[in-house]
């Protein structure tokens, strides 16, 4: 199978790196920092060393936020492997609501810049914090959204079935479901949006399926989920995600949507009281059999390092 990631160098992007490399898969991935490609290329080169020698790996930079790097990079990807049957969104920033003031769509598309959005909320005494608004915008949401229509536009030119596999998150759900995350609003709203307007493009297109892994915390988001409420259990090792994803990218159903969960156990979305039923959410593809609650001895009891 023929993939491009985003986010490929860090966390869960490298672990699905690894994932899909030791399944036999070919990978194109990205990532903004060159530092981290560096990084990660050491790392997998020592795990993988074949898959690099057979040239099944190949890790570029670039933003997802900014339309022509992305452009680039699919092309660049679609003449590397040839054809791609596999997109994942995977790339994501984390912030507390306390950390981001809104803004409205507008103000946040692909098509600002820091300089546009200086001159018009500059002497705004919460610049920073709209900043922080439009990073988190234009990545999870609107730079991921434009990632995927492009790969879909040349999978369809081509005439070629494509899984898209979108990577939201155990606070998507809360917004799938109507359900409330105090504290991670905007980002779960991030999440949910980008998962939405991905179930409109695969249900007009007879070429596309959905797969949507929805993890719990983990990694960094845990520590940080942590030390701004105390406590959380958090899935303490990110192969176990990747693993999971990679499991329910890779079904072998023709269901065109497919939604599945992976969080601690001891994590508070499994008490009854908060999700109940998984099944009786009525998210289209979410069943008990696509959930993974990882075993407390699997977990990690995260306290606040502050």
């Amino acid at each position: 199978m023929n993939i491009i990631i985003s986010g490929a160098t860090k966390g869960l992007g490298e672990a699905l790196v690894s994932a899909f490399l030791a399944r036999g898969d070919k990978v194109f991935g990205f990532s903004r920092n060159q530092a981290n490609i560096d990084e990660a290329l050491d790392r997998l080169s020592k795990e993988f060393p074949e898959a690099l020698q057979e040239k099944k790996l190949r890790l570029v930079t670039g933003d997802i936020a900014n339309p022509t790097t992305t452009r680039d990079i699919v092309e660049n990807a679609y003449e590397w492997l040839g054809g791609i049957d596999m997109v994942i969104n995977n790339v994501g920033i984390f912030k507390f609501d306390r950390q981001m003031s809104e803004l409205a769509p507008e103000d946040c598309s692909l098509s600002t810049t820091p300089d546009t959005l200086r001159t018009k909320f500059g002497n705004a005494e919460d610049f920073e914090k709209k900043s922080l608004y439009c990073s988190l915008m234009q990545t999870n949401l609107y730079g991921n959204a434009r990632f995927i229509e492009m790969v879909i536009s040349r999978a369809t030119k081509d005439g070629h079935p494509l899984i898209v596999a979108d990577v939201g998150s155990i606070g998507a759900i809360d917004q799938l479901s109507a359900k409330k995350f105090d504290g991670t609003v905007f980002y779960n709203r991030s999440k949910a949006q980008l998962v939405a307007h991905t179930i409109e493009l695969v249900d007009k297109n007879p070429l596309l399926l959905l797969r949507v892994v929805h993890p719990g915390p983990f990694g960094e988001s845990a520590q940080a989920i942590a030390d701004e409420y105390g406590d959380t259990w958090a899935i303490k090792n990110v192969a176990d995600v990747a693993s999971h994803a990679v499991k329910l990218f890779t079904e072998d159903t023709q269901e065109k949507i497919t939604h599945g969960i992976i969080a601690s156990e001891k994590h508070f979305c499994w008490h009854t009281e908060f999700f109940g039923d998984i099944e009786a959410l009525g998210i289209r593809g979410l069943t008990w059999k696509r959930t993974h609650k990882v075993p407390e001895g699997e977990s990690t009891h995260l306290v606040s390092k502050k």
